[in-house]
């Protein structure tokens, strides 16, 4: 019995360790792939984007509606309907939403500009 909490307790261990490392990873790729990509995937985020707000997005979102709620009636719990609407809702805005937050930085200028100006002022 004690064998198997040591082995699992390794086991998440390793795991933690694995997705750090991955993460540590990406992160360096995105330091040093950090150019834009604009031209290349813009193409294919605006068609599914597209997609996503579109005639298809509404119709998996009424899939979804119908799928929660029949689940909803077949288990007798109404989670099964409250996943279909988070469902419905996240197909229809992630797009607005990813776009928000990726031009949420400010330029560069104006981030300066504004760190000069408090400075200027004698509160710092």
């Amino acid at each position: 019995m004690d064998n198997k909490i040591v082995c699992e307790k390794t086991g998440m261990r390793k795991c933690f360790a694995g997705v750090l490392s991955i993460m540590g990873i990406y992160m360096l790729l995105q330091t040093a792939g950090a150019t834009g990509g604009e031209e290349e995937f813009g193409d294919i985020y605006t068609q599914i984007t597209e997609w996503s707000q579109g005639t298809l997005g509404k119709l998996l979102a009424l899939i979804c509606v119908v799928v929660g709620t029949a689940y909803t009636i077949s288990r007798g719990t109404l989670i099964y309907a409250v996943i279909g609407i988070a469902i419905c809702l996240v197909l229809y805005n992630a797009p607005t939403i990813i776009d928000n937050l990726m031009d949420a930085a400010l330029p560069a200028e104006q981030a300066v500009s504004a760190a000069a100006a408090q400075l200027s002022n004698g509160l710092l």
